[in-house]
């Protein structure tokens, strides 16, 4: 009887077991977590809805990794991805921007579904176990000097969000086994300014944001949360994987669907005697309008009137480029992915097996691969999941 050790029991790893086991009943499969439970993290995406994948997801959205992960997403797209999680007993359907959710709006049916799936085909899950060592045997691998397996699918996750139980530990397997680690970065997370205002905490703007470093600039639209420490919200934290440990510049515009030439001529259209944080209140939210007046110098009480056109055309562009400097990312704790982990080009991106280690196979976060937020990141789980499962079937 062939065995076949996961160590994880996350999203890709319960998935590969339960793919695995659908194709080959007699094959051993156990599954090892560290935590008390399986599929713990599932439970916090998507705000408790689990935006469990992106049907407009491809290849391409996965950054430096598009060309790795390309086998994968081709061959297991989102529609093949919801055949089986229908086959499982979890019906998904589309929301807005592609993005997919259980047709129950909760995160825990997919934990259910999956778990049950699980226990009904015999999966065997441990929890309350870490995996301290894997060494290579003859014909196997041995796990913590105790058992020995035929293959190990390494679906450990990557540092993101500790307290969910991926701490980033995991990936000491891989140099174990002589396999390169890339650095590790947290992403899709928020950014620390310096000297944020107090009084635009709570703030929530749609702008355009774009993120400069050096030449290099990179840019996303939507709505900007302002916090006391600094800006969140998914355009900030789509920028947040290119910044990694370093310092940058952020600039919002913050009225994106009007020119800088509009804004003016709106500004300069009021020839009236009222407050300016009165005038600027048409078009932005107080606390937003009161900043910007004070960047420029301008007291919110003074009459419009009495301000220059250069003063005018000072606020405009101060509304259409509010520069912040970024100090840095927020940490691992507050990160969703992890940018980096097991390097790509020790991994054939077909079958997803080491290259230099045989059956030794990795899927999910575990890898140099992050995509966006908005499903794909759980999509990347379950497409890798159902490649390796195909992969190690071939050779079972």
């Amino acid at each position: 009887m062939p065995s076949v050790a996961v160590i994880g029991a996350g999203a890709s790893g319960m998935a590969f077991a339960v793919a695995l086991k659908l194709k080959r009943p007699d094959a051993e499969v156990t599954v090892f977590e560290k935590n008390p439970k399986a599929l713990k993290k599932i439970l916090v995406t998507g705000n408790g809805r689990c935006n469990i994948l992106n049907f407009d997801a491809s290849a391409d959205d996965y950054f430096g990794a598009r060309d790795f992960v390309r086998p994968a997403t081709e061959k297991y797209t989102p529609q093949r991805i919801t055949e089986f999680f229908r086959g499982i007993g979890l019906v998904i359907m589309r929301g807005d921007e592609g993005r997919a959710y259980p047709i129950s709006q909760s995160a825990a049916s997919v934990v259910c579904v999956i778990s049950s799936a699980a226990e009904r085909e015999g999966v065997k899950v441990i929890t309350d176990t870490h995996i301290k060592s894997i060494r290579q045997a003859k014909g196997g691998f041995i796990i913590n000097n105790d058992r020995k397996f035929d293959f190990v699918v390494l679906a450990c996750g990557g540092a993101a969000a500790p307290k969910q139980g991926t701490d980033g530990t995991s990936f000491d397997l891989f140099k174990s086994l002589g396999i390169r680690v890339t650095e590790l970065y947290p992403a899709l997370t928020g950014l620390s300014v310096k000297d944020m205002p107090f009084s635009l905490k709570g703030l929530r703007q749609y702008c355009k944001c774009t993120v400069s470093l050096g030449e290099k600039k990179y840019c996303q639209e939507g709505e900007v949360q302002f916090n006391d420490y600094g800006l969140s919200g998914i355009p900030i934290m789509q920028l947040s994987r290119f910044i990694g440990k370093g310092k940058a510049a952020v600039t919002l515009d913050c009225l994106p669907s009007l020119t800088k030439n509009e804004v003016t001529k709106f500004l300069q259209s009021h020839k009236y005697c009222e407050p300016s944080g009165d005038v600027l209140c048409g078009i932005l939210p107080r606390a937003l309008s009161n900043y910007i007046l004070l960047k420029c110098n301008v007291k919110k009480d003074e009459p419009f009137s009495n301000l220059s056109s250069n003063k005018t055309l000072q606020i405009a562009s101060a509304i259409k480029s509010l520069e912040f400097s970024v100090t840095g990312v927020r940490g691992f704790d507050f990160a969703q992915v992890t940018r980096g982990g097991a390097a790509l080009s020790e991994f054939d991106k077909n079958t997803l097996e080491s290259k230099k280690v045989k059956h030794l196979y990795a899927v999910g976060e575990a890898l140099d691969v992050d995509g966006p937020c908005g499903g794909y990141n759980l999509g990347w789980a379950w497409s890798s999941a159902l490649l390796a499962a195909e992969s190690v079937l071939k050779e079972l």
